[in-house]
């Protein structure tokens, strides 16, 4: 099987030992092989190197191995494995997972398609003795194109494991120094990719089921829990004013981002950063808006927040900014339904 793109794939490990060779295996089981593995290693104490090295020795590709000078963390130790990736095209891959043979094969050929930047796949979740746990994250239920649009301003949570993206992307991000005290640790590897994808380019989201996500309480980043409707209601209401802090700071820097790249439009010629931008600035006025919203106790700061969110566009369409409908009718239930019973419930009793 051949492809018109190199396939890379970039592995980041420490301490993985109990699962990596599990892990290579599936990959030397690929229907298409990759060009190259490269893994870049952040100073294990266990038995990686020699796992590693073994594997390597009968692997059917060229497999490169790097450790890390000194303790670099999750999100540039892979960063350094991606950008010694030489294929046009870069799987990240974690060191505890299995994947199933179709996986490159399957996105490799949507990647074909030059306007498609990320390719993001289904998984079934797995134990740590390989038994289904009976869930799939990501979970799409059909194969999926989000077209670039410079209006899009949200993305899910997509799970670096399942995400194939071209390395053009890479180019675009310096290291996470240079960005200095604009970021805050929510930006991973996987956040960085995802993105900057959403905004330049198409992203592909497959119904296939490509991959075993192991979890085994050890995760950095595990499944999302699934939780039932009136625990996401709970979860909401006790962590909504720090939610919408910290989404406002997240616009905000993402409008450093965007403006730092308005020069570079090599990558995807309708991309307009200066545009997303701005729509991510009045995104980030809203979401501080709503983060005040909640973040009082008085029914007349309510009113005036609540005004000012509808007077200032804070529910238009998501497409110009905005938090849409949902986002009005969660806001005016939980801000002003507590007043309304509590005043029908006065004047009943008066009526009584």
């Amino acid at each position: 099987m051949q492809n018109k793109y190199r396939i890379s794939i970039a592995m980041a490990t420490y301490n993985g030992a109990m699962y990596l060779r599990e892990q290579l295996d599936s990959i030397a089981q690929q229907e298409l092989l990759p060009y190259e593995l490269v893994i870049t290693d952040d100073l294990s104490s266990d038995s990686t190197f020699d796992i590693v090295d073994n594997f390597s020795s009968t692997a059917p590709f060229p497999v490169r191995f790097y450790r890390n000078d000194k303790k670099q963390g999750v999100t540039e130790n892979f960063f350094r494995a991606a950008n010694l990736c030489e294929g046009e095209i870069i799987a990240f891959c974690d060191q505890d997972d299995v994947w199933l043979p179709g996986k490159l094969a399957r996105c490799s050929e949507v990647l074909e398609n030059e306007s498609v930047l990320l390719c993001i796949h289904s998984a079934e979740l797995i134990d740590k003795d390989n038994n289904l746990i009976g869930r799939k994250w990501p979970h799409y239920d059909t194969h999926t194109v989000k077209p670039s649009n410079n209006d899009n301003l949200w993305y899910d949570t997509y799970p670096g494991f399942s995400m194939v993206f071209k390395k053009k992307l890479l180019y675009l991000i310096p290291t996470i120094k240079e960005f200095g005290p604009y970021l805050s640790t929510m930006w991973y590897h996987d956040s960085y990719i995802a993105f900057l994808a959403v905004n330049l380019g198409n992203v592909v989201f497959l119904s296939d089921i490509l991959a075993l996500y192991r979890q085994h309480g050890q995760n950095t980043c595990g499944a999302l829990p699934d939780l039932l409707f009136s625990e996401k209601i709970l979860k909401s209401l006790d962590s909504t004013v720090k939610h919408y802090d910290d989404l406002a700071r997240q616009a905000e820097e993402e409008v450093v981002i965007l403006l730092s790249l308005a020069p570079n439009l090599s990558v995807c010629a309708c991309f307009n950063a200066n545009i997303c931008a701005a729509r991510k600035r009045r995104l980030g006025i809203a979401l501080k808006r709503r983060s005040l919203l909640y973040d009082h106790k008085n029914l007349f700061e309510s009113i005036n927040f609540f005004i000012s969110l509808l007077l200032n566009g804070g529910y238009c369409r998501i497409t110009k900014g905005g938090l849409g409908a949902k986002g009005l009718i969660k806001d005016f239930i939980y801000n002003f339904a507590p007043w309304l019973i509590k005043y029908f419930l006065i004047i009943n009793s008066k009526n009584s």
